[in-house]
């Protein structure tokens, strides 16, 4: 089990930032795959939705982050 910590910048209509806390088994997806953002196989969002993202791993203290607009 892996815990990580995702924040997602959102734009689909109004610009709102959404912050999740999850415990997710080892191989559960985290990011984007086929045009959509998955955090496990319980949520995903569309890939345009997404304006900007970073994806903590809690358990080492990695940081990814991304997106094209400033967050």
């Amino acid at each position: 089990m892996r815990r990580w910590r995702i924040t997602l910048t959102l734009c689909d209509g109004l610009l709102h930032k959404e912050t999740y806390d999850v415990e997710l088994p080892d191989g559960e997806p985290v990011g984007f795959d086929h045009g959509w953002f998955y955090i496990g196989q319980s949520y995903a969002v569309a890939e345009r939705l997404v304006i900007g993202y970073k994806i903590e791993d809690l358990d080492i203290k990695i940081v990814h982050s991304g997106g094209n607009r400033v967050d």
